[in-house]
Order: structure tokens, then C-alpha cells, then sequence
């Protein structure tokens, strides 16, 4: 790894890409409560987002100790957004079965109302 002299360049670099971060887990909370239209990047748009940034940064020849940090903190939002979407996953899967329970229970019911007639 290669050093770099421009210590403050690289720390408003790093807090730049922190900010996005927490940006984009809030973006995140407010996912669950929002309406589509007031959402902002889709929780897939910020993992491109972050995709690109660590593609970007893993094909560079010169690597630094700040962009050894910078992909990390990439990296842990990463696993964070994706742990985030499974537990959306996982919800909407519950509700998904919901429906389909009650799908069968109401043709059900209805079968049995139709065998009445």
C-alpha cells in the first residue's frame, strides 16, 4: 500500500462515504414507514451504489491505507443494507404465506357453499 500526504483529502473522503452510509440506513428505516413516492434510492439503487464504489476502488493499481478503510467501511454497508433486505425478505414471506392461507380458506368455503346449492 502506498501512502498518501493528503491526510485531509482523505478523511473528507472517508467521512463522505460514512455520511452516504448512514444515509442510506436511514433510507432504510424509512423504507418500512414511507410511501414509494417519498422513499428516495431504492434499498437495490444504494447496493449498486455501494457495488460500484467497492468495483471502483478494488480495480485501482494504487491502494492506500484510506481506501483500505474506505472499502471496508464499504463493505460492512454492504452486509448491512443486504442484512436489512433479508429481514424484509423474510417478512414479506410471512405475509406472502399469509395470503396464500387465506386463499386456500376462502376457496374452501367457497366449495363447500357451492356443494350446498
Amino acid at each position: 500500500m502506498t501512502h498518501s500526504n493528503d491526510l485531509p483529502a482523505r478523511i473528507a473522503r472517508l467521512e463522505r462515504l460514512l455520511d452516504g452510509l448512514q444515509d442510506g440506513r436511514g433510507a432504510a428505516a424509512r423504507e418500512r414507514t414511507e410511501s414509494p413516492a417519498d422513499r428516495g434510492p431504492s434499498a437495490l439503487d444504494r447496493l449498486r451504489d455501494v457495488a460500484a464504489l467497492l468495483q471502483e476502488r478494488a480495480t485501482r493499481a494504487a491502494c492506500d491505507e484510506g481506501d483500505a478503510i474506505a472499502m471496508r467501511a464499504l463493505l460492512e454497508g454492504l452486509m448491512s443494507m443486504t442484512a436489512d433486505l433479508r429481514a424484509l425478505v423474510s417478512e414479506l414471506e410471512g405475509r406472502m404465506n399469509g395470503v396464500a392461507r387465506a386463499t386456500d380458506e376462502g376457496h374452501a368455503r367457497l366449495k363447500a357453499l357451492e356443494e350446498l346449492e
